[in-house]
């Protein structure tokens, strides 16, 4: 991302939190990862090892907290570049950053069962 892009997305924020404050919701897509993550390939999945209080630091054996993760590149909320199907298509770090921002508009309206099971097929 070039300098000025990212000058460019931090000026858009900046103007976003001054002018809109308190009129702005953010929304956050984000799933929590677990052993029941849905991902790519079904046979490697999300592993999480706890290893609290397991390791001392010498010289003076200070107790510290670690953790393992594992998890493969494809699960939960996560953003393909074009270069993931297109070996001539552009990594995540190529991507023009007006291309992850859209304009929206606010709609409040709340889907029951009923529109879903009456929705044409």
């Amino acid at each position: 991302m070039s300098r000025f892009s990212t000058s460019l997305l931090y000026g858009v924020f900046f103007l976003e939190t001054v002018l809109c404050a308190g009129l702005t919701q953010i929304i956050d897509l984000g799933h929590p990862l677990d052993e029941n993550s849905i991902a790519w390939d079904p046979k490697s999945g999300f592993y999480f090892t706890k290893k609290i209080g397991l390791f001392s630091v010498p010289p003076n054996n200070s107790w510290y907290a670690a953790n393992e993760l594992q998890t493969p590149e494809h699960i939960g909320t996560h953003l393909d570049a074009p270069y993931h199907f297109n070996q001539h298509g552009w990594t995540v770090n190529q991507i023009p950053v007006d291309r992850l921002m859209v304009g929206v508009f606010p709609s409040h309206y709340t889907f029951d069962n009923i529109h879903f099971l009456e929705w044409p097929n």
